[in-house]
């Protein structure tokens, strides 16, 4: 994992942005790093100390080579695991050359039972569902090209069979019951 990688203009401009909407503090933490399988390209994140919440936390980002679409998380820890696990969906998005839609629930395979990470599935969402990165624009421009910002939220097994039961309003109201917490942990 390379931990000074080459960005590229649109990179950059993707963590001035964050800067300036998530308060980040400096410095932040870019990465390049190869995913398994056949693909031999390579993938961009940055790591950023939240400076803005009550809790401790970091936002991790992809910085997209393949698409245009920013995926971004919240975690308390295992952000090298949570910058992977954004990274596969920028590879799925390039595989399927179509982007990944909110709403959209992309599943974990392996047994996450019992287990905090990986979560059993992983949550397309508006970054407006976030206080902390509300300010950062669900779409905007960049250097000429447009540029999509998503935030994901892990789902547990009980989340995840709620919304395959009873739908995705049914598990918005749960998540606004039992107090969803927005961060991979």
């Amino acid at each position: 994992m390379n931990s000074s990688p080459n960005l590229n203009k649109l990179q950059n401009s993707i963590i001035v942005l964050l800067f300036e909407h998530a308060k980040l503090r400096d410095p932040v933490t870019p990465l390049e790093f190869p995913l398994s399988g056949d693909f031999d390209g390579k993938f961009n994140a940055v790591i950023g100390d939240l400076g803005n919440v009550d809790q401790a936390g970091f936002l991790v980002a992809t910085l997209p080579r393949y698409t245009s679409t920013v995926f971004m998380a919240l975690t308390t820890g295992r952000e090298l695991e949570v910058a992977k696990l954004l990274a596969n969906l920028e590879d799925l998005e390039r595989e399927n050359a179509k982007p990944l839609h909110v709403g959209a629930v992309i599943g974990h395979p392996g047994d996450s039972a019992g287990t905090e990470f990986p979560p059993s599935a992983t949550i397309l969402m508006p970054v407006t569902i976030s206080g902390v990165l509300g300010s950062i624009p669900q779409v905007t421009t960049l250097g000429g090209q447009e540029v999509r910002f998503v935030m994901a939220l892990p789902l547990s097994q009980k989340e995840l069979e709620c919304r395959n039961t009873r739908g995705h309003d049914a598990m918005i109201n749960m998540f606004e019951q039992e107090g969803k917490s927005l961060f991979f942990v």
